[in-house]
């Protein structure tokens, strides 16, 4: 979007120079009963003008022509070629999708780190591109577990960059940690489907940074869970609480972790041993979500249940 805005934006400077400097080239060659090509002065103006609308549209295709790859493709091939072109990226992106050689889908975020915007804006930068290293290192290493599942291979580039961002969405960050004045969660997110092998760029998300939402064995929620039922309805009751311990999670501002995708994390067999334990007491128990540790807002939030 931003890159269309500025496209925009030149063109129309563009378009505005050169239509204020034909009118004033023939004002000025029509006071100075100029002639060109043995053309009477008037018709040398018109001549002037007609060329200066000609200048207009020939840099604004040169322009587009070297600033968007879509109209370049459908300079040099042609409409049908263009059009099979784009039909072979999403037959590609279609096929990699469904061989699981997608790594990263439209707005997925990839990391998130605490960045402290209470700082100088040299180190505020120095922690988001300290940020960039690490979103780099991941999105290789996952690169090669996803090539690996695909039984190809995957090389990562000598700089070891395949992830990068637009400078003045840099700056815009940097600009807005350094105003907000706090610590805030910062999320690199790709832009577009990230297919195996591919260099992309990301975009930045912002959050509140809450150091404590729970604190070591504080209660999420709690409800009643009837033991008398068969051991996998006692167990299915339990994943609904569960649930209903996530929407309060979210509410209180915490986010998922990115590498794991979990909001929630409560070890399957505690999860089982809960369920039986429940069936042995035969009886309607209250059953307690509780927060094992101490947890800021990033995800996951590790949970314990403590039965009544």
């Amino acid at each position: 979007m931003v890159r269309l805005v500025l496209i925009y934006l030149v063109l129309f400077l563009l378009g505005a120079g050169i239509s204020y400097l034909g009118n004033m080239l023939g004002r000025y060659i029509g006071r100075q009963k100029m002639s060109i090509l043995n053309l009477r002065p008037r018709h040398t103006s018109i001549l002037i003008t007609c060329l200066t609308g000609s200048l207009i549209a020939t840099l604004t295709l040169t322009f587009a022509y070297f600033s968007s790859w879509e109209v370049k493709t459908l300079f040099t091939t042609g409409l049908n070629e263009f059009g099979n072109r784009v039909s072979e990226v999403t037959a590609k992106t279609i096929e990699q999708a469904q061989t699981g050689g997608v790594i990263y889908k439209p707005n997925e975020p990839i990391l998130t780190a605490v960045i402290d915007g209470t700082l100088e804006k040299d180190q505020i930068r120095e922690q988001i591109e300290e940020l960039m290293s690490y979103v780099n290192r991941e999105a290789i290493q996952k690169n090669k577990s996803v090539a690996e599942t695909m039984k190809t291979e995957f090389t990562p580039p000598d700089d070891g960059k395949i992830a990068g961002y637009y400078t003045n969405e840099m700056n815009a960050l940097v600009e807005t940690l350094y105003k907000l004045k706090g610590k805030m969660i910062v999320e690199p997110i790709s832009e577009n489907y990230v297919l195996l092998g591919d260099k992309f760029s990301v975009r930045f998300k912002i959050q509140k940074y809450i150091p404590s939402v729970f604190h070591q064995d504080d209660p999420i929620i709690y409800g009643y869970i009837d033991g008398t039922k068969q051991n996998e309805e006692v167990l299915a009751n339990l994943s609904k609480l569960i649930i209903r311990a996530k929407i309060i999670a979210i509410n209180k501002g915490m986010i998922e972790n990115p590498i794991t995708q979990t909001l929630i994390e409560i070890s399957r067999s505690e999860l089982i041993n809960t369920a039986k334990e429940i069936s042995a007491k035969g009886t309607t128990c209250k059953v307690t979500i509780k927060a094992l540790k101490e947890t800021d807002n990033r995800g996951p939030l590790e949970i314990y249940m403590d039965i009544d």
